[in-house]
């Protein structure tokens, strides 16, 4: 009788177990062990040939950035600076005009308030509009506006960045700039630098409670409403959303632990992580009965800016995206990927049972070995880009089936 065999290889381990089963295969899919030349194998592995990603340089995540983190040698271990678009105010009768962002107080673990008490934050006017899908950085042509603090409201609890738009600055903006509207650069004044970096409430939140605005006070005479004669003033307050906003940020990368046994998820800080495992071990012929990534998190999140949590209930999303080129034999400024087919996971960070089923690329690359160039692991909007998760490296189980001389 010949039976199935399972090889389990987890770094050096192997084990051999044997189990039977009473069925004939076929094309179905319905095999017998007892069909001579027939087995079927179990394989895991490891992720052994790894790398890191480039890191995000984008934070679109319903908030804006703003800080500088200095390590105690002077190195810049994180920084963010923000970019934001407006309409401006009408100025016939306009007496004073200020932008205003509210306050998402960040991260939960310090006295946020001592982050930037006494600290400048540098406001400076973009060369024009600026587009969302072509602005990078360095920029240029930025003018100083102006120098502003973050404040806190009367009761000490709400604090406020805010910084004016002068009525002479904008009817010159308006005469270089027909569009009506205008761009600013938010960034930390040099050798001022707010550390933790903090956040604000961004231009895609609806609620106006919160949601950064224009807000104009406007008086001018009421000529019809005059009395005997006399003048008549009308005031009125007109407060707009500001229309986009845009964060650049950027912390060292530390994805893979010191001993490469781990790695870090999460935003900017945690990077993806690409690997590829050899599978020419398993004869092309071979037909997949599973094949999925076993994924599990450790439970360290960064000290300062915390991590992920969840529950089953608000599971994290995570997302496969296929290697379409090598990445140890090309260009590491090019990722080439499958952006049309993509493999996406709710997993319990607190779970073991995280499997991340890929049946159908696993046959591919037995099937065609020149197609696999790995896979790439990252998070989706986690809403933590500064810190991180961290999961022990992936480990690929693939159970198969062949059958001789077919």
């Amino acid at each position: 009788m010949i039976g199935f065999r399972i090889k389990i290889a987890a770094a050096a381990i192997l084990s051999v177990l044997i189990f039977s089963c009473s069925q004939k295969y076929d094309a179905s899919g319905i095999f017998d062990p007892m069909e001579p030349g027939f087995s079927a194998d179990t394989l895991s592995f490891i992720a052994k040939s790894d790398t890191l990603v480039l890191q995000k340089d984008r934070i679109s995540d319903g908030f804006v950035y703003l800080g500088r983190d200095i390590s105690s040698s002077g190195d810049t271990t994180a920084w963010a600076e923000s970019l934001i678009k407006l309409n401006l105010p009408e100025t016939y009768g306009l007496d004073s005009s200020f932008v205003t962002y509210k306050l998402f107080e960040y991260p939960d673990t310090v006295n946020i308030d001592q982050a930037f008490e006494g600290k400048m934050i540098e406001i400076l006017k973009t060369g024009g509009t600026w587009d969302a899908d072509s602005i990078s950085l360095p920029l240029a042509g930025l003018t100083v506006l102006d120098t502003v603090s973050v404040t806190a409201d009367t009761s000490g609890t709400t604090y406020t960045l805010r910084f004016d738009l002068k009525k002479d600055m904008i009817e010159q903006w308006n005469a270089e700039d027909s569009t009506g509207t205008a761009g600013f650069f938010l960034r930390c004044l040099d050798g001022n630098d707010i550390s933790p970096i903090i956040k604000f409430y961004s231009a895609s939140w609806s609620g106006v409670s919160v949601r950064p605005s224009v807000n104009s006070f406007y008086s001018y005479p009421d000529s019809v409403n005059a009395v005997n004669g006399g003048d008549s003033t009308i005031y009125s307050v007109e407060h707009n959303a500001v229309t986009e906003d845009l964060t650049f940020g950027y912390k060292k990368p530390s994805c893979l632990t010191p001993d490469s046994s781990a790695f870090k998820l999460g935003g900017i800080s945690g990077e993806s992580y690409i690997c590829r495992i050899p599978l020419d071990s398993i004869p092309e012929n071979a037909v997949v009965l599973t094949g999925r990534i076993s994924l599990k998190a450790t439970g360290e999140t960064d000290s300062v800016y915390g991590g992920i949590e969840n529950n089953v209930i608000t599971q994290k999303e995570i997302i496969v995206y296929m290697m379409t080129d090598s990445l140890w034999h090309s260009d590491p400024q090019t990722l080439n990927y499958d952006t049309l087919n993509v493999w996406k996971y709710k997993i319990n960070l607190g779970s073991d049972d995280n499997f991340l089923t890929m049946d159908g690329p696993v046959q591919n690359w037995i099937s065609d070995p020149t197609s696999n160039f790995g896979f790439m692991i990252t998070s989706a909007n986690w809403g933590q880009p500064f810190g991180y998760t961290k999961f022990l490296k992936p480990e690929f189980n693939i159970s198969y089936i062949t059958t001789e001389g077919k």
